[in-house]
C-alpha cells in the first residue's frame, strides 16, 4: 500500500484533542445510521496513534466551498483503501494545529466525525448528512469542552449557528451519558443550510461520501 508521511506533531494534537472529546459527557448523539459518540472519537484516536490514520499538513483539496465558505482541515476517506491506494488521512494546515487554539480542536472534532463515519458506518452516505452531522459533533464538543473559543465572526443561520440551536435542544432534553436521537424535522434547518454553503442543491443533493472503512 502506497505510504503517507504522518507528521508525528500533528498526530499528537489530533489524538490528544481527540481523547478530550472521548471524555466529554452528553455529546452522544444518532441520525439515521450515523452515530458519534466519545468511544468512537477513542477509537478514531486510537487509529491514529497506531498510523492506520495518517495526519499530513497541507491545503484541502477542496478548500472554496460554493457559499464562500473557506475549509481549512480536510479527512480524506481513501476508497479502495484496503486495496492499495493510499491510506486515510487529516489534512491539517499546521504541526501544531489544535496545540493552543479552541477554534482549531473544535474543527478537528468536526474532522474527526467524518473519520467515525468512515470506520463505522462504512458505506457510502449522502455526503449532506454527512457534514450536517460533522457540523453537529462540532457543536457539541464546543457547548461541553473547557476550551475556550472565539465565535465573533459566527454566521447567522450558518451551518454552525444552526448546530449550536440544535445541540442546545437535543442537551436540554436528553440525559447525560445517553445517545440522542436526532429527528429529521429538527435536523432539516441544518441540512439546508449545508446544502447551500457546499453547493449540495438541486442535481447536487445526490452527491455521496464515500466511506469503506479504514483497514
Amino acid at each position: 500500500m502506497p505510504s503517507i508521511t504522518t507528521d508525528a506533531e500533528l498526530a499528537r494534537n489530533v489524538a490528544k484533542v481527540l481523547r478530550e472529546a472521548a471524555g466529554l459527557r452528553n455529546t452522544a448523539f444518532q441520525y439515521k445510521n450515523f452515530v458519534v459518540t466519545g468511544i468512537r472519537y477513542g477509537v478514531i484516536a486510537d487509529l491514529v496513534d497506531a498510523g492506520r490514520i495518517a495526519c499530513s499538513v497541507g491545503t484541502p483539496s477542496s478548500a472554496n466551498l460554493p457559499g464562500g465558505s473557506r475549509a481549512v482541515a480536510e479527512y480524506v476517506a481513501s476508497p479502495g483503501s484496503r486495496g492499495g491506494h493510499a491510506p486515510d488521512q487529516f489534512i491539517l494546515p499546521r504541526s501544531n494545529f489544535g496545540e493552543f487554539i479552541g477554534n482549531e480542536r473544535m474543527t478537528i472534532v468536526h474532522e474527526a466525525a467524518h473519520a467515525i463515519h468512515d470506520v463505522f458506518l462504512a458505506m457510502p452516505c449522502l455526503a449532506i448528512e454527512d457534514e450536517a452531522t460533522a457540523w453537529l459533533a462540532q457543536a457539541f464538543y464546543l457547548r461541553t469542552s473547557n476550551s475556550s473559543f472565539s465565535l465573533g465572526g459566527l454566521q447567522v443561520n450558518g451551518p454552525l449557528d444552526l448546530a449550536l440551536k440544535l445541540a442546545d435542544r437535543i442537551m436540554a432534553r436528553n440525559p447525560a451519558g445517553l445517545t440522542a436521537t436526532v429527528h429529521e424535522a429538527e435536523i432539516m434547518p441544518l441540512k439546508a443550510a449545508v446544502a447551500i454553503d457546499y453547493g449540495f442543491l438541486a442535481g447536487a443533493a445526490g452527491i455521496l461520501s464515500v466511506y469503506d472503512g479504514v483497514p
